[in-house]
């Protein structure tokens, strides 16, 4: 779950308070869920642990301190073929995302494995190049948000083609019964 569908709960919760005269509670609710925009596309786990980051930052200034000496370091220079390459390395795993020929599984392994030679910067550009904007201006998001493009996209062309939803890398023959779980055939 995704802080999308806590807008999305708020939003209906802040409709409902309002049909019942919480008018004030109801414009609360509105404002949080505008607040909560930039944060729309992270997990609520991701979300929380932001929260409890930027709790510990407002009671300790000198955390305060040290974050903006750290984010004043000078940026690694991009090697930009760098960029290029893994550009279109990513281009080709959307290709073959959509024509059905990789899995779920594949695209986070290979994603990784192109990914992990990057700097920040290099990540961050990368992301740009494959018309990826990342929420917030890290490594991990960026690659996160590529790979959520990817697998969308392989989401998105099975559909297209008729086949079943893409929920894992399993191809739908092996998937076999929970254990314990009773098939039509079985019962009586």
């Amino acid at each position: 779950m995704n802080v999308a569908a806590l807008q999305s709960f708020l939003k209906n919760l802040a409709t409902v308070m309002e049909q019942a005269e919480g008018r004030t509670i109801a414009r609360e609710l509105e404002q949080v869920c505008q607040g909560l925009e930039p944060f729309k596309e992270l997990r609520i786990k991701e979300f929380a642990e932001f929260l409890i980051r930027a709790e510990q930052y407002t009671r300790d200034p000198n955390l305060l301190q040290m974050g903006r000496t750290r984010s004043r370091r000078a940026a690694q220079p991009i090697d930009g073929e760098k960029v290029r390459t893994t550009a279109i390395a990513i281009r080709s795993l959307e290709e073959r995302a959509a024509d059905g020929s990789i899995t779920l599984n594949d695209i986070k392994t290979q994603l990784g494995q192109i990914g992990e030679p990057l700097t920040k910067e290099e990540a961050l550009e990368v992301a740009k190049e494959v018309g990826v904007t990342p929420t917030h201006q890290t490594k991990a998001a960026a690659l996160r948000e590529i790979r959520h493009r990817l697998e969308e996209r392989k989401r998105t062309a099975a559909g297209s083609r008729g086949e079943a939803p893409v929920f894992g890398s399993a191809p739908a023959g092996n998937l076999a019964p929970a254990a314990g779980a009773e098939t039509a055939t079985q019962t009586s």
